[in-house]
């Protein structure tokens, strides 16, 4: 699925959800260099029990709303790479660039993310998460995790930079939980990383 260009919002009557691109349980999905201007609706890609490329692409979101740029439910070794994702209209929009929940296996490399709320955050037991060279910046939080990442994950050469768009400003937010049996890769050496008390 290649070379589109996707305007969507979700401006319907009753609880009607707006997607750019729904794969349910598709076997193999190739999504590359698309353009996708969201307002107002759910997500520009969501993909759910799906192996998934999501490359190359361009993704405004227009609302300040919970709404994600790629949002990948259950899915196992999906990769998610060089894309561009930020807020068109206003800085600092309540909105996410990548959100995984449930998954496993799946590298987030080489993306550009900025101008919204959270840049990656993974959930409900995200497992083996692969993140290498994300440029994260003009974010509330760089990368949030709940309930995720736990055992070996590999972090590296992520940048983070700010002005950050709310008073809470974290690269990393994690609770104590989350770092239990973590490892993460730091300067090519894999080190144990330990936090005797979480604020």
């Amino acid at each position: 699925f290649d070379d589109n260009y996707i305007n969507h919002d979700g401006d319907y009557p009753g609880e009607l959800e707006s997607y750019g691109i729904n794969g349910i349980t598709s076997n193999w999905g190739i999504l590359n260099r698309n353009h996708f201007n969201s307002s107002d609706g759910s997500a520009a890609v969501k993909i759910d029990n799906s192996y998934t490329y999501v490359w190359n692409s361009e993704i405004s979101l227009m609302a300040q709303n919970d709404i994600a740029g790629v949002r990948i439910n259950g899915s196992m070794g999906s990769q998610i790479e060089y894309n561009d994702i930020e807020a068109s209209q206003s800085s600092g929009t309540e909105s996410f660039g990548i959100v995984l929940s449930g998954t496993g296996g799946v590298d987030v490399n080489c993306n550009d993310i900025y101008e919204l709320e959270d840049g990656i955050v993974a959930l409900d037991n995200t497992m083996g998460l692969n993140m290498q060279t994300n440029n994260l910046y003009s974010l509330g939080k760089g990368i949030k995790l709940e309930n995720s990442m736990v055992g070996p994950q590999e972090h590296f050469g992520n940048i983070f930079y700010g002005p950050f768009s709310t008073a809470d400003i974290y690269a990393v937010d994690m609770s104590t939980t989350d770092l239990l049996n973590s490892k993460f890769t730091v300067d090519s050496e894999e080190n144990e990383l330990f936090l005797p008390e979480v604020v």
